[in-house]
């Protein structure tokens, strides 16, 4: 999740460390094999988180940056 965060909340400062730590984190969770996500894949878990961060940006902040 910190590499969701990294990359909506700060884009240019912490870009590429932000898709380090999310590589890195869906690497351990398949290596783990401890996480089961049967009602969902960890694709739609990362799209989901990812929304719901984008979103308070919005609503606190009232703007975007792709």
């Amino acid at each position: 999740m910190g590499g969701v965060i990294s990359l909506i909340f700060f884009p240019r400062q912490t870009g590429g460390f932000g898709w380090i730590l999310l590589v890195a984190g869906i690497i351990l969770v398949f290596l783990s094999g401890g996480v089961f996500l049967k009602p969902t894949s960890l694709w739609n878990f990362l799209v989901a988180f990812g929304a719901i961060a984008v979103g308070y940006k919005l609503l606190f902040t009232r703007s975007f940056r792709f």
